[in-house]
């Protein structure tokens, strides 16, 4: 589901068709390295009077209890993953961010859509799933994330967060932006 004026909006939803939804889009805050809302009606900014659409996509749960929701993060301008990828600590920082906002607003998972990140950035972006702790041990972004959300959460809601990622299709495309052996 898009967020630009289209005539499909959460109310045309049919949840008894879907296992899992996924809300387009959230933007990255390059600043402070959290997600922030991408249309004005996304989110109203209060968590004792929730109201938006970020809300109103997440109440489908209560009549379909299974269903699973994810918010894509990005698009095809990819603005802000360069400073998530910066460094480790960027990587980290913004993980722990976006558990923090994934909770906040009821949302199961992210989809990282990072589309084209190009040959200078691929290396840089397969990373974000892997960030290297002081001590060499490797975390995967996923792992961090569900980390934080432990914290928020009881184990049995953890086993439904979910990470995608988009990969576009044509293998010119892939090569290109994304895969990091020859």
């Amino acid at each position: 589901m898009a967020n630009f004026d289209a005539r499909f909006d959460v109310e045309n939803i049919n949840a008894t068709l879907c296992s899992h939804l996924i809300y387009a889009f959230a933007n990255i805050d390059t600043t402070e390295l959290k997600l922030v809302k991408s249309e004005t009606l996304d989110d109203n900014g209060s968590f004792t009077d929730k109201q938006g659409r970020y809300f109103d996509f997440n109440r489908l749960k209560i009549k379909h209890p299974d269903l699973v929701t994810l918010l894509s993060v990005g698009g095809a301008n990819g603005k802000g993953w360069y400073q998530v990828v910066a460094n480790e600590a960027t990587m980290r920082t913004f993980a722990s961010n976006v558990a923090i906002y994934l909770r906040d607003r009821d949302f199961d998972g992210i989809d990282l859509d990072w589309e084209w990140p190009g040959e200078m950035y691929r290396i840089r972006f397969s990373q974000l799933l892997q960030v290297r702790l002081s001590n060499n041990i490797s975390l995967k972004f996923l792992f961090i994330l569900k980390k934080q959300l432990h914290s928020f959460f009881p184990s049995t809601i953890l086993r439904r967060v979910l990470l995608l990622r988009y990969y576009p299709f044509g293998l010119t495309y892939i090569i290109t932006d994304y895969l990091t052996r020859t």
